[in-house]
């Protein structure tokens, strides 16, 4: 049987060659764990960075020791899921090397044992250092036979689909074993069961199993995230050796003209650009990926654009939330990716699609509109600079500032997010660039470093409605306003007998100025008819509601100030 000791939390921290040490935590980076001990600046606040310099003078170790209760004839494997950095890694003074993460110190245990993760000196030295361990670490022990690496993704062949496995299997002794390969869902079974004649050592196994009848994962705004586990279990004679188990999802992404298909549906991307949650990733954990990413849900977005690796938890939290990840800059994109339905890889060297999970960037780029928070809104930077220099003065309250940009941005994204979502059909989405911040600082993104939501992300959530009515208004010279209602509707469904209304809102009264019933097509961009709105009063809110069957199932709303000429 399998036993797995935990080796994260906590760590020494020394410079390589001195006995004096710090105390270090694991997941986390080098330059946090010496914060921590008053030893250096937040290098994530701006302008301390250039102090934390001198630590890339320095070679770093790393250093975790541990007991062990050894049996005969155990293996043992050192898994780390991630390391930012280059480095060279030690156990009990000898070096070790693996693949995926995974080392084989069978031969290097003992009772009392010393694991050793070194850093070297950073040729670059005017440069932030990221280098650390910044994801947990596992020892795993197992008698006779161990499954030390499962691989799995899914693909579709000639009309069929297919489970890919890779295992690579030790074992100490020669023996005659079976593999029994099993995926399910719920009660949907199908099994394999291989006939393997295993040697000492190292073992591979690569099967494809076909899979007849599926349930697709579908991102959130389509369908159901289905999730198939796949389990492999080495047995003999009927007893259990060792097992491992893994994730696979079935989604099919295509391009139609401008238009992109998930699983044969239409799916206009609604998206932003995802920022690390920190400088430094041994800092963000699992419940920060959460809040995070429970953000971005609930403001109506279905797609992060990100161009750098992020931790395995995203990724999965990602699947089972079902939001799409179009994960850009070629390199950082690994075989580990393909096993996430929710990933869409865009390799750095433009091809033709190549299957299932890699998709020409250039398709991409090409249909989708990325949208400049800051660019987005007129006059956005010399306000700011105008206020900034009130405020440095003393005769401004910085809350004015605060409240003036975000107004400012909010009004501008809102325009922006509307008038490309009424270019549906001639463009495949829209990317708003930064969504949160990587470091505490002013910005133009939508949510901050500590989670906290501004005025623009909830603009935003109206403008990103699946469902929802927006106004093309002029003001006229006489102080009314004229222009046309449209709706549109990112669904898959008709909807028949919609009733459209336009309000006018005031200290808590609500006055109708258009009102009409109509059939919304589905995927659609209608023209719902052409309005006239009298002189409004000063700070009066416009609405639009779109109604049926008694359900309210979009609104949005205008204020005075952002309709102009």
């Amino acid at each position: 049987m399998r036993v797995t000791e935990v080796l994260s939390g906590e760590w020494a921290i020394r410079r390589r060659g001195h006995k004096a040490w710090v105390p270090g935590r694991v997941p986390g980076n080098l330059c946090m764990n010496l914060f921590y001990q008053g030893a250096l600046d937040d290098a994530r606040i701006p302008g301390n960075s250039p102090r934390t310099y001198w630590v890339n003078d320095i070679e770093w170790e790393w250093v975790k020791r541990f007991d062990v209760e050894l049996e005969d004839d155990n293996l043992w494997m050192v898994v780390f899921k991630g390391i930012d950095g280059r480095a060279k890694i030690r156990f009990n003074d000898a070096p070790i090397r693996g693949r995926w993460g995974m080392a084989d110190v069978t031969h290097l245990i003992k009772s009392r044992n010393e694991l050793v993760v070194s850093f070297p000196r950073k040729r670059e030295r005017r440069q932030l250092n990221r280098d650390g361990i910044i994801d947990h670490v596992f020892l795993i022990g197992s008698e006779d036979v161990m499954i030390v690496l499962m691989f799995t993704y899914a693909y579709e062949s000639n009309g069929l689909w297919h489970v890919h496995i890779d295992l690579e299997i030790y074992s100490v002794r020669e023996i005659a074993t079976d593999c029994v390969i099993t995926i399910q869902r719920m009660k949907d079974v199908r099994a394999e069961d291989i006939k393997l004649e295993l040697k000492k050592g190292l073992n591979t196994l690569s099967r494809d199993v076909p899979i007849p009848s599926l349930e697709y994962w579908e991102p959130w705004d389509v369908g159901e995230q289905v999730m198939y586990s796949v389990k492999a279990t080495v047995v003999e004679d009927g007893v259990e050796l060792d097992t491992a188990t893994d994730f696979v999802g079935f989604r099919r992404v295509e391009w139609s003209g401008n238009r992109i298909l998930i699983n044969g549906k239409e799916e206009f991307v609604r998206g932003v650009e995802w920022a690390p949650l920190d400088l430094f990733l041994g800092e963000v954990e699992e419940q920060k990926y959460l809040k995070m990413l429970s953000h971005a849900l609930n403001s109506n977005i279905n797609t992060l654009v990100v161009p750098f690796r992020e931790k395995e938890d995203f990724y999965m939290i990602c699947d089972n939330l079902g939001i799409m990840v179009w994960q850009s800059g070629g390199q950082v994109a690994t075989r580990r990716l393909l096993v996430h339905p929710s990933v869409v890889v865009l390799p750095s060297k433009p091809k033709e699609s190549t299957g299932t999970h890699i998709v020409s960037d250039r398709m991409f780029m090409r249909n989708i509109e990325f949208i400049r928070n800051e660019r987005s809104v007129p006059g956005f930077v010399v306000t700011h600079k105008r206020f900034g220099e009130m405020v440095s003065s003393g005769r401004s309250d910085p809350r004015e500032l605060v409240v003036s940009t975000q107004l400012l941005q909010a009004r501008g994204l809102q325009r922006e997010v509307e008038e490309n979502r009424l270019r549906k059909g001639r463009i495949a989405g829209i990317v708003l660039q930064r969504f949160n911040d990587a470091e505490p600082c002013v910005s133009e993104s939508l949510v901050d470093f500590f989670g906290g939501t501004k005025l623009a992300y909830h603009k935003l959530k109206q403008a990103y409605n699946m469902f929802v009515a927006y106004l093309k208004m002029k003001r006229m010279k006489d102080g009314s306003m004229q222009g046309s209602v449209w709706v549109v509707n990112d669904l898959g469904v008709e909807f028949k007998g919609t009733t459209l209304q336009v309000l006018l809102a005031k200290k808590g009264e609500e006055i109708e100025v258009f009102n009409t019933v109509m059939d919304v097509p589905k995927n659609s961009v209608t023209h719902a008819g052409d309005m006239r709105i009298p002189r409004l009063a000063k700070g009066a809110i416009v609405k639009t509601r779109l109604v049926s069957k008694g359900i309210i199932l979009g609104e949005n709303n205008y204020d005075l100030g952002s309709i102009t000429k």
